[in-house]
């Protein structure tokens, strides 16, 4: 079918019609949190454990959210890490959380206070995420426009 388009109300209305770019959106979407998701999970070591299980993605029509499932403070302290000189009592209770979750072998005081006096890096899990979406943002921005160009 041949089509003379002759403003924008007329291109933006068939675009619409034909689904063109909502389908190309969607697929923009699900590419960009999968990556996003694969990359937090490599961050985190590799991935094992309830941190890792911890990420999941929303995708609306119009937008996706890679996001961690995991309380706030958990999810800052493997982000950010933590500095030497942290408290013993600020961080004992999730401490204790954590080591019976995962079964280490130490008592709570003894890693709260490995912590206090070495600190624990940051692995950067969700910024290293957004930083690869947004290196691959325009190739899957790029196919869109080409699928819809070639489907147009």
């Amino acid at each position: 079918m041949s089509e003379v388009i002759i403003g924008m109300d007329e291109l933006e209305e068939r675009l619409n019609r034909s689904g063109m770019t909502t389908e190309g959106l969607k697929e923009v979407l699900e590419e960009a949190s999968s990556i996003a998701v694969k990359t937090a999970v490599m961050g985190i070591d590799g991935g094992a454990g309830i941190a890792v299980r911890s990420i999941s993605r929303e995708i609306n029509p119009m937008s996706a959210r890679v996001y961690s499932a995991m309380p706030k403070a958990r999810q800052e302290s493997i982000e950010l890490g933590r500095p030497s000189g942290t408290p013993v009592e600020e961080i004992i209770g999730q401490i204790a959380r954590w080591r019976k979750a995962v079964g280490h072998p130490e008592p709570a005081r003894v890693i709260a206070e490995g912590i206090r006096e070495r600190g624990v890096k940051g692995r950067f899990f969700m910024a290293a995420a957004k930083q690869k979406v947004e290196e691959d943002l325009p190739r899957l921005l790029n196919n869109m426009a080409k699928n819809i160009e070639d489907k147009f």
